[in-house]
């Protein structure tokens, strides 16, 4: 295996690179937005991240277009192989593994997905996100392809 050096420098301007010098960049990017509906399920609420990692999926969720208040309802986010698939990869659930945004709108929830819980992920898999509210009404709020690498 070949080995590199990596110089880390404080500052510089593009008239200090020389030649042979690639310059990367790099973000952090802790949580994902998408949409859910109870009225039509939002589809195409595909994600992308590098398993191992942690993430937040903050989802909000709307009734034909206007914020819905979500207190009292029982929300399930599942990931699959496939959506024809019946086996369940990774189950999160409120109020063990999703809540509510702390300073967010009452329509927004939070998925926390750890690194141990994707660790072992890799390519394409089909996610959905399911609410029961208050009056015991079941809605599929939004369906997407997560992919990881």
């Amino acid at each position: 295996m070949k080995r590199g050096n990596l110089a880390l420098t404080g500052a510089y301007d593009e008239s200090q690179l020389q030649v042979g010098t690639i310059r990367l960049e790099a973000e952090r990017v802790l949580n994902i937005r998408l949409e859910g509906d109870v009225v039509m399920a939002k589809v195409s609420q595909n994600f992308t991240m590098f398993a191992g990692e942690t993430k937040n999926l903050i989802v909000t969720v709307t009734e034909e277009g206007k914020g819905l208040n979500l207190t009292g309802s029982s929300i399930r986010w599942s990931l699959r192989k496939s959506p024809f698939d019946s086996t369940e990869i990774l189950i999160k659930e409120i109020p063990l593994d999703i809540e509510l945004v702390d300073g967010g709108e009452p329509n927004d929830f939070m998925i926390q997905l750890e690194p141990e819980d994707t660790m072992d992920l890799n390519g394409n898999y089909y996610h959905e996100s399911t609410m029961i509210d208050s009056s015991g009404n079941k809605s599929v709020l939004l369906t997407g392809r997560a992919t990881f690498k």
